[in-house]
């Protein structure tokens, strides 16, 4: 029953993806396949198509199962397009969110929309299914420094018309910065407007061109995480382990591929002067 008890969350369901399991929630500002969901401002640096699914538990044995899958692509010069969806829960106790999401990128700046469909299955009360719209900007200052904003849930949509329930709008805030080759340091506040502030800082250190590390953590709700990313041959394989000192474990499995460059693009890359 933890559905039916939780409040509703600003971005319609958490724990979409892997990384962001293993950073406590936090949204990491580089593309991948969940950045459509997450944060569309990304894909402003998405240079090839790339698509994933994931799986996962939360909280406990006992939680609700997370099903997500996502796909994004580069357009026509500055374009960039994607769209996914995750369910969280089954049968009567469910959560969905299905997103289409469109950026523009120019001079180092990402400006990009969401249009989404939110579904609740709630008991034994009518299924609920509201349209929503979110804003996301993401630049960078400098080369090594980048800062990410959002508007979640424009307008707060109602939930049912007989109801004053809504979707709550957000805001959300967030820094990243290289602070070497190897290591990505992270930070985001949000702001939803029925609920505290949460605050999560995380790290993402590249141990080999093929093994990625992940640790994060959250004051509130009390969240400590770790994962990793493994890369082979334009397939990833990702893992997200999540632990709430009340609630327990949330863990995170994801599959994911990207679109290698073509084998004439490679060889005049390595001769590229």
């Amino acid at each position: 029953m933890l559905l039916a008890c939780a409040p509703l969350a600003a971005q319609p369901l958490a724990w979409v993806s892997p990384r962001q399991t293993a950073l406590a929630g936090l949204v990491a500002p580089r593309p991948d396949a969940a950045a459509p969901l997450l944060n569309p401002a990304a894909l402003g640096r998405l240079q090839l198509a790339e698509a994933g699914v994931a799986v996962g538990q939360l909280f406990g044995v006992a939680g609700l199962p997370v099903v997500a899958a996502g796909a994004a692509a580069p357009l026509a010069g500055r374009h960039r397009a994607g769209a996914g969806v995750v369910r969280l829960g089954t049968g009567s106790l469910a959560q969905t969110f299905a997103a289409a999401s469109y950026a523009y990128y120019q001079d180092n700046t990402c400006l990009a929309l969401q249009a989404g469909l939110y579904q609740l299955a709630l008991g034994d009360a009518p299924v609920a299914t509201v349209p929503t719209v979110s804003l996301f900007g993401q630049t960078d200052l400098i080369p090594k420094l980048s800062l990410a904003g959002a508007v979640l849930n424009l307008g707060q949509p109602r939930l049912r018309a007989e109801t004053s329930q809504r979707l709550p709008a957000a805001l959300r805030a967030a820094a990243a910065y290289q602070a070497s080759p190897e290591l990505l340091l992270l930070a985001q506040a949000e702001r939803t407007l029925n609920r505290p502030a949460t605050l999560s800082a995380g790290a993402e250190y590249q141990v080999h061109r093929y093994l990625r590390l992940r640790a994060g953590a959250s004051p509130w709700p009390g969240l400590l995480a770790c994962g990793f990313r493994l890369d082979v041959w334009g397939t990833s394989v990702e893992y997200g382990l999540a632990y709430h000192t009340t609630l327990g474990n949330t863990h995170s499995l994801g599959l994911g591929w990207t679109r290698r460059t073509p084998r004439r693009t490679r060889i005049e890359a390595d001769h590229a002067p």
